[in-house]
């Protein structure tokens, strides 16, 4: 037990002083390998952060709409002025 132990943390202190340090610069950016799929992903990306997502935010309010993002249907289906 107390050789498993002493074996991890020199493991441990081994990856440690090999890491990498992570500058966040641009040049850095441009470093990365830029993934095959993501070309064909920019649409999905623009729909996901499309306007029609700004309605997704509000403001928390206790007792009011119990999911964050789902506040804007339901005020829409549960609304009596529109027939919901």
């Amino acid at each position: 037990m107390r050789i498993s132990l002493v074996i991890l943390m020199l493991s441990l202190q081994i990856a440690v002083a090999n890491a990498q340090n992570y500058k966040n610069t641009w040049a850095s950016l441009d470093t990365r390998p830029i993934p095959t799929w993501f070309e064909d992903a920019k649409f999905g990306i623009f729909i996901h952060w499309g306007v029609y997502s700004v309605p997704a935010w509000r403001k928390l309010e206790p007792g009011l709409y119990a999911s964050y993002a789902e506040w804007y249907y339901a005020k829409v289906m549960y609304n009596s002025s529109n027939g919901g």
